[in-house]
């Protein structure tokens, strides 16, 4: 384990985690980071173990007592969210690649599982809300399916990446352009926002002026129990809390990302 001034640059993404950093060139090294004790090791599990709990969910979930259509939306939602933890738990356990295009390429797959797993939230909200017309609800979720797309091509777009990885992998591609490019965080922020948007915001409003706002706060207000946790997480996470405040001593349990998983 390495301290996070002996990391290269591209590899420092919290200045306020001191210490427990691997750092390999070994694809099984990084493969086996489930077992093996690091700064990511909480963040791995706090995946891996949702994973077992949403497949026993899915094991016990009464499918025969629900309409086939309601059945997909389900096993759609469950596996797009098994998934979406697969992703996160790729990047954490291969961030410590020494191999700058192994590690870039496992930024975009994280990224990208954020829009998997908001588009299949943001589908099976539609499909509540507009259960009565399933004509809207197609209409909404087409649109969902789009964005999702875009959300699986843009983070393998260079100006995508998080700042802190793309200049280096644009510097290997075009040549020597040194380390000033522009941040591109609101490239990413501006897209989720939309994304959420159109997912949430639009349909909400919609569906309140067809069904009436009693029924859609039901299904919306529900949704917000999911949503207000992840958002608050989002926050500490932002604020890199507590780590900020006590440097060093968050480095392997506690810190904002761990948070943020658990939220």
């Amino acid at each position: 384990l390495i301290p996070y001034h002996a990391l290269p640059l591209p590899w420092r993404i919290n200045p306020f985690i001191h210490t427990g950093y691997r750092f390999t060139p070994s694809l099984l090294s990084a493969l086996l980071s489930p077992l093996l004790l690091s700064n990511e090791f909480t963040n791995i599990w706090t995946h891996l173990l949702p994973i077992l709990l949403i497949y026993n969910y899915h094991v016990s979930f009464p499918y025969s007592l629900s309409h086939p259509r309601d059945n997909l939306l389900a096993i759609s939602y469950f596996a797009s969210a098994i998934l979406s933890l697969l992703c996160s738990v790729a990047w954490h356990s291969f961030r410590c690649s020494s191999q700058i295009q192994i590690m870039s390429a496992f930024v975009s797959v994280d990224i990208m599982a954020v829009s998997l797993i908001l588009t299949s939230f943001s589908i099976v909200t539609i499909h509540t809300a507009f259960y009565a017309q399933p004509e809207v609800a197609r209409v909404y979720i087409t649109s969902c399916l789009v964005w999702c797309v875009m959300g699986m091509a843009l983070p393998w777009t260079d100006f995508f990446r998080p700042e802190e990885v793309a200049p280096l992998v644009i510097k290997r591609r075009m040549g020597e352009r040194g380390w000033n490019l522009p941040s591109r965080s609101w490239t990413r922020v501006a897209f989720f926002c939309a994304l959420g948007a159109q997912g949430a915001v639009l349909p909400s409003v919609h569906a309140t002026w067809l069904n009436g706002w009693g029924y859609t706060r039901r299904i919306f207000g529900l949704a917000a129990w999911v949503v207000m946790p992840i958002f608050w997480g989002s926050v500490v996470y932002g604020g890199k809390f507590p780590e900020r405040r006590w440097p060093g001593r968050f480095d392997y349990w506690g810190n904002s990302h761990n948070i943020w998983h658990v939220a």
